[in-house]
């Protein structure tokens, strides 16, 4: 499949620069070994162009294949399966930790939204934002917690439209 020509920023078309190439592993860790992304509905939104247009964004912050902690491919397999069943509550995204493993280069929405989160720098995953539609944090959950708290949390936003 080819890489976009354009892509819509606000409504209008912007032309991307030819040789722009993100590698698959800095968009999930696991495309270093299947070749493709697993989860391609979650990458379809940035959390900046969810809150530009007004969409509640569920968040996972996860890198399966690299994770420490091993919970990173359950969680992303978990938040792939809401965003399923709640589509019309919030988009659903993930973002992969490491632009670079092996160098230890974060991906910049990684370190943007993950940095303010080590007090004594330690960067633990996976991490889970709900983002309201007006783009404030209505929660957060750090490593561990239940799916049917996160389902309590989409199930009161109120249904997107359009």
């Amino acid at each position: 499949r080819r890489a976009p020509r354009d892509r819509r920023y606000h409504g209008r078309l912007v032309p991307l620069p030819r040789r722009q190439r993100v590698p698959l592993a800095a968009v999930d860790s696991r495309a270093t070994t299947k070749g493709t992304i697993p989860d391609p509905a979650l990458h379809e939104w940035t959390i900046a162009r969810a809150i530009a247009e007004g969409r509640p964004a569920l968040v996972v912050f996860a890198t399966p294949v690299f994770c420490v902690s091993r919970f990173c491919g359950p969680v992303t397999d978990m938040v792939e399966d809401l965003s399923r069943r709640y589509e019309n509550r919030a988009v659903f995204i993930h973002i992969a930790i490491w632009k670079e493993y092996q160098n230890q280069v974060l991906n910049r929405a990684a370190a943007d939204w993950l940095w303010p989160q080590r007090p004594n720098g330690d960067l633990t995953e996976p991490w889970l934002f709900l983002i309201g539609a007006d783009g404030t944090v209505v929660d957060r959950w750090s490593s561990m917690w239940s799916e049917r708290e996160v389902e309590t949390e989409l199930e009161a936003l109120p249904p997107m439209t359009g």
